[in-house]
């Protein structure tokens, strides 16, 4: 007897940009600039060497610059932090204060 699973429902929430897509640059060693982004297909990566060739290992400067990243998400906040306020066009991150977007989510 096997048992069926349950569709998901899907569920619509608010997420800081940065969450989906984000990039810093970050100066390095000698003077060269560095690209560090997100993306949460890939996770972090970096346009430096040591990541280019080691990519399973986050490199200094993803270790450096990750922490500037907003990260915020309606449900993972509580509290009066957790509304976003209106901007000028739409709802604003009440973190970072930008736009946020709008993701469906299976549960």
């Amino acid at each position: 007897m096997s048992q069926e699973m349950p569709d998901l429902t899907i569920e619509y929430c608010y997420t800081c940009p940065s969450n989906l897509h984000w990039h810093k640059e970050v100066a390095g060693s000698k003077g060269k600039k560095y690209i560090v982004t997100y993306d949460w297909h890939h996770g972090y990566e970096c346009s430096c060497p040591a990541f280019q060739f080691n990519k399973s290992k986050d490199c200094k400067h993803i270790t450096k610059v990750s922490k500037d990243r907003c990260g915020w998400n309606w449900e993972a906040v509580c509290g009066d932090k957790g509304v976003p306020k209106e901007g000028p066009t739409g709802k604003l991150c009440p973190l970072c204060n930008e736009e946020v977007s709008i993701v469906r989510v299976g549960v």
